[in-house]
Order: structure tokens, then sequence, then C-alpha cells
């Protein structure tokens, strides 16, 4: 079974700190921007204080976008053609999303109905379309949750991926040609606009995000996500140095010592309490001589479970020596 790529480079949490860094600042740069123009409202302040500073931080959706894929991919790449993990993949999608999103909205939905006229502002269709996060031509019912819908996009997409390969690679490649025609034309079926990710912004908007800007940011989100993998796979890529000292081949008689001593230990410790012994210790043969350690290596290896079995002889009889005073 292959690994996740997340461990083969060092951990998702602990190696991609830059990626994690990046995704709070552009989430918290969405705040600032959705913030700045609550505060511009007729009903507050009424205009929007250090627009000209805070204007960058639309950009933080297309920044976080970019990113969430490339996180989504690590934390999947084991499961990328394996039909069975399609499945547990949903689930943690959908939980992941679904639930908080449903309480506030949910929440919304009661406060449009108490509100004076705000029964005719619902139908069935939206409420649907809202709460299942779908395509649709006009905002769902909390409006910053459009990008929830572009996320729900994504997973549907990379779920191609984990059906077969070559699935996958029919369903990201037809997108991305979509995405690059719509770019070009724009087309005037709302569910190509959709799927082409297309966000045309209003005339009356204060802040536009130009096409030039937005491939800017895409771009510094993708360059992010390549450096933090290039320096998280150091590790696998960096070559070994040689031993400092010459030794032979281990023999197959200090093979079979070490594995008494490595049983020896395991027992000690009550690794076996719950595991099948010759599943285990099958297991422990076999990485032991794909490892290949030469002698003076497999001695070391040895010296460290026998003294395991030492340490738990020590704290064995000491327990035992306090209970008899």
């Amino acid at each position: 079974m292959r690994k996740p790529l997340a461990a083969e480079v060092g951990g998702l949490h602990g190696r991609f700190l830059g990626i994690q860094l990046a995704r709070g600042l552009a989430a918290f740069a969405v705040t600032i921007f959705h913030g700045i123009h609550g505060i511009a409202l007729e009903q507050y302040v009424g205009h929007a204080p250090f627009q000209w500073f805070f204007s960058f931080a639309h950009a933080g959706v297309d920044f976080f976008f970019v990113l969430s894929g490339f996180i989504i991919y690590i934390a999947h790449h084991a499961d990328v053609g394996d039909l069975s993990a399609l499945p547990r993949y949903v689930w943690r999608r959908v939980t992941r999303i679904y639930p908080i999103y449903w309480v506030i909205t949910g929440f919304v939905i009661i406060l449009i109905i108490f509100r004076p006229g705000g029964e005719h502002e619902l139908d069935a269709e939206h409420i649907l379309n809202s709460v299942l996060l779908l395509p649709q031509s006009r905002p769902p019912l909390i409006g910053v949750a459009w990008t929830l819908e572009h996320e729900m996009l994504f997973y549907l997409a990379f779920s191609s991926l984990i059906i077969g390969r070559r699935l996958g690679a029919i369903v990201f490649i037809g997108w991305t040609c979509l995405i690059v025609a719509v770019t070009i034309v724009r087309p005037s079926n709302e569910l190509l606009l959709f799927a082409g990710s297309r966000r045309d912004v209003d005339a009356d908007t204060t802040v536009r995000l130009e096409r030039a800007d937005r491939y800017f940011v895409i771009l510094e989100a993708v360059l992010i996500a390549l450096y933090e993998l290039h320096l998280s796979a150091a590790d696998s890529t960096r070559s070994l140095a040689p031993p400092r000292k010459d030794a032979p081949p281990a023999t197959a008689e200090e093979y079979e010592k070490l594995f008494a001593d490595t049983e020896r230990a395991l027992y000690a410790v009550e690794f076996f309490k719950t595991r099948f012994h010759e599943h285990i210790m099958r297991t422990v043969r076999t990485l032991f001589y794909r490892a290949a350690p030469d002698s003076r290596e497999l001695a070391l290896l040895r010296a460290i479970f026998i003294e395991v079995i030492r340490t738990i002889d020590r704290i064995t009889r000491g327990k035992a020596g306090g209970l008899q005073r």
C-alpha cells in the first residue's frame, strides 16, 4: 500500500508550515476585505476606512483556492486510483463543509423568515441550492458561501482521480480547457460560467480584481506550493553518507540472534498482547533483510533491544521489591 504523500515528504502539519501560514494569511485578508466593506454600509460608518490599503485583500480568495487544492492532493495522494477509498474521501470532505454551514444557514433562514416581508424572499429552489451548495445564477443565502460552491466542485472533480487515474486525467484536462475557454469568451450559460470559475464583478463594486492580477496571485500561490514541496522532499532526495567504518555483511547467525533479541524485547513491552505474533515477526524479518545492515550496524540494533529487555527487567524487579517491603 502506498504511503500518503504527506508522510513521504515529512508530514502535512510538520513540514508545510509555509503553506499553513499562507492559508491563514489569505483567510485573514478575505476577512479584512469583508469587514471593511461591511463598515462601508450606510447603517454603519458609510464609507470604507483605509480602503486604499486593504484593496489587495480580495486576492486572498484565489490565493486560498490554489493552496487548498494543493493540500487536498497532499492529503489524498495515496487514494488516487483506489476506488475503495472513495467513501472515506467523500465522508471527510462532506463532514468538513456541511455541518457547520448548515447550522449557520439555518439561522439565516430563520432571520429572513422573521424579517418583515422576508418570507417572500425565500423559495424552495433557492433554499435547496444554497443548502447543498449547488451552482445557481444568484448568490446563496449566505452570500460569501459562493466560495464553498466552487470548493465542492473541486471536491467532485478530485473524486474522479480516486475512481481512476485515467478518468481523473480526462476530467482535469477538460476542466482546464473549459476554464481557458471561458476566460477568453464569456458563455451565456450560467453553468458553464460556474464550471469555468469565471466571476464577473458588477459595475458598482468598489474593488475589481483584474485578470492580470488574478493570474499573478494564482502564480504566487503555485510557486509557494512548489517551493514548500521542494523543501519537504529534501530528506527523501538527500544522498546518504557511507558508513564511517567498513564492516563485513551480517551473517545468518547474527541475523537470527537479532531476531531473537527483537522478539524478547517485544514480549517485554507486551507488544504481542493484542497482535498476532507470527505475522509481526515475519514482517520484522523482512524489514531487517530489506535494510541489509552490516555486522556493525546489526550489533548496534541488538544492543538497543537487549537494553530494552534489561530496563524492563529492572523496573519489574523494583516494583516487586517495593511490594515486599
